[in-house]
């Protein structure tokens, strides 16, 4: 899995509580840069997350983290530590790399639809992402494309192992064709000769037993007429 200083590019959103806050802190302090946006969804002042961060960490497929909040009785710990800069009550933080483009808020209303709030932060990346010439290694499709490239080179190596092991196999009968070749070819001859010397004593038998079956038929006919 590919990492982002330290930070997993990962479909599930980090969870941000009292034992990690400064995951939040430094980042929104400056202390920490991402190559990726963070997204930074609060709590809403009954405690419950404003849109489903889940699918949101689905629909950005690694082009950016999302942190949540895991509960609101850490939100004046959150505030004191980022001076009061950081997201409360449902609003919702989107953070560039870029220093230039700061960061975006939007803020929760209750009774609007979070599907609506949803879109409007995957636009806000997907707009930063199309002007950026990011790093392939930091998306999920650039994680895939590693995996692939890894199988690939195995299997062209186990190719290559093959090729090879067959080109060693016919040079090794070349090898000892060189060395016996000789003899070979002496048997190879040997064994025409044979064979030709066989068919030609089948033939001389042949003729043989048919002289000896006229021989026979011709002394039975004569004995016949007497």
């Amino acid at each position: 899995m590919a990492n982002d200083n330290d930070l997993s590019v990962s479909f599930n959103p980090h969870k941000i509580e009292k034992k990690n806050s400064n995951l939040l802190v430094d980042m929104v302090c400056g202390r920490t840069k991402y190559d990726l946006p963070v997204i930074y969804v609060s709590r809403t002042k009954q405690n419950r997350i404003p849109i489903d961060v889940n699918r949101l960490s689905y629909l950005l497929k690694g082009i950016a983290h999302v942190f949540v909040q895991e509960d609101a009785s850490i939100n004046h710990l959150l505030s004191k530590k980022c001076n009061n800069q950081n997201e409360i009550n449902g609003t919702i933080g989107v953070y560039y790399p870029s220093q230039k483009m700061g960061h975006k808020r939007c803020r929760y209303i209750e009774g609007n639809r979070p599907e609506k709030l949803m879109e409007k932060i995957v636009d806000y990346v997907m707009q930063y992402s199309n002007l950026q010439n990011l790093d392939l290694i930091l998306t999920w499709q650039g994680v895939r494309s590693s995996i692939l490239n890894d199988i690939l080179d195995r299997t062209n190596e186990k190719c290559n192992n093959a090729i090879n092991d067959k080109q060693a196999a016919q040079n090794e009968v070349k090898s000892v064709y060189s060395v016996f070749g000789q003899e070979i070819d002496e048997l190879q001859d040997r064994i025409k000769e044979l064979t030709n010397r066989n068919l030609v004593l089948e033939e001389e038998n042949a003729r043989l037993s048919a002289k000896v079956t006229t021989k026979k038929i011709k002394q039975y006919y004569f004995k016949e007429m007497k």
